[in-house]
């Protein structure tokens, strides 16, 4: 009972932790998007390697989805959490498909 109790806090705090580093790093992301939007030219280069940092978070964060639904198979959470969890990452995951999708236009 316990060791469920602190896996829960565990996966509690984690979350929380992703979720505030995912956010405070999206915001800077977003303010240099605006910035480099009003720039007359934008070297390719840059944005794919701008596309392909945004792809390896969006990596792990799909990877973090899966393990939700890992942890819910092995019931160390229940099903108010996964969805919160869920919805939360879920949103996060389609900010970054429409950055990337916004990037991918500038490059082709």
């Amino acid at each position: 009972m316990i060791e469920e109790i602190l896996v829960l806090v565990c996966f509690s705090l984690a979350g929380a932790i992703s979720a505030l580093t995912f956010w405070k790093h999206s915001e800077s992301k977003l303010a240099l998007l605006k910035h480099r939007r009003n720039q007359v030219v934008k070297p390719i280069n840059a944005t794919r390697s701008e596309i392909e940092a945004l792809q390896f978070e969006k990596s792990i964060l799909s990877h973090s989805i899966t393990n939700i639904y890992e942890a819910v198979q092995k019931g160390k959470i229940g099903a108010i959490e996964r969805d919160r969890l869920l919805l939360k990452y879920k949103s996060q995951l389609d900010t970054f498909n429409k950055k990337i999708g916004e990037l991918q236009l500038a490059v082709d």
